[in-house]
């Protein structure tokens, strides 16, 4: 996510990572850019991989179901069993076998479907971004020589892309059944308790929002920083195995020593904070 810097001074380990720890929080650079990553990603609605979101949001419902009655069903149970009702006890019994075999194979379907879009979105996005990567215009190299404008692009084209993909499938199904649970509990609590308790529920979950915002903020950023030093380490050894003949021939192997050792060390360094 991106950023907005704060004017304040540098402490020791930002100075010597190289790296510096910024507050994150919503920017609408980041969901312009989001935007237009999803427009690159998503298909058209008239084809067959928007035919396979709509399949995977209907298959979000059932097992809606399944837990709403595995919320009720051992109550059921409890009852025929304090009043000793054996038919009831072997038909409550056999109705919570079902639902769970249900709940499995539901699950299951869910879980290959969304490997399965995600797949196909990847293929979408990899290609679009090793297209403009490879261009004409020679992106790759200006991206090389300045590498402060995107940093490990290959990186970004073989993982990230992999990462985007697989929490968009992730944050379409969240938000389809999060609506629906959103509205379907609200209407409940306020027909159950009033509107109070509805109003109640919401100042909750507003107070939390609150409280894990400012909790997870400098976790996002150490999060964040150890993945661009990983990502540096992991290059650096990678800029070894396609210069090995140049290190070899110069006799380089303590300057790469020391290198990769370096980028190591800022990894576990960030690491360890």
């Amino acid at each position: 996510m991106l950023q907005k810097p704060k004017t304040t001074r540098q402490s020791r380990i930002e100075r010597d990572l190289g790296v510096e720890y910024k507050q994150y929080g919503f920017d609408l650079t980041f969901l312009r850019r989001c935007r237009r990553i999803y427009r690159i990603a998503l298909p058209k609605l008239w084809t067959g991989e928007a035919a396979l979101i709509g399949l995977l949001l209907f298959m979000i419902f059932p097992p809606m179901i399944t837990q709403f009655l595995f919320a009720i069903l051992p109550g059921w149970t409890v009852k025929t069993l304090v009043s000793r009702n054996l038919p009831g006890f072997i038909y409550t019994t056999c109705i919570t076998c079902a639902v769970a075999a249900l709940d499995c194979v539901m699950g299951g379907l869910n879980f290959f479907l969304s490997l399965y879009i995600s797949m196909r979105l990847r293929q979408r996005l990899t290609l679009h971004l090793t297209e403009r990567y490879l261009s004409s215009k020679q992106t790759y190299y200006h991206m090389a020589q300045h590498s402060k404008l995107v940093d490990n692009p290959d990186q970004r084209i073989q993982n990230d892309a992999a990462q985007v993909t697989v929490g968009l499938v992730t944050l379409i199904c969240i938000i389809a059944s999060s609506l629906l649970q959103v509205a379907i509990y609200t209407f409940y609590v306020t027909f159950t308790v009033g509107c109070h308790g509805t109003l109640i529920v919401y100042v909750y979950y507003l107070i939390t929002v609150i409280i894990n915002k400012q909790l997870m903020s400098p976790i996002v950023a150490l999060t964040y920083n150890q993945d661009k030093l990983e990502g540096n380490f992991r290059f650096h050894h990678a800029r070894v195995r396609t210069g090995a003949e140049s290190i070899a021939f110069a006799g380089g192997e303590e300057e790469t020593k020391f290198g990769l050792n370096e980028d190591f060390k800022k990894a576990l360094a960030n690491q360890t904070t």
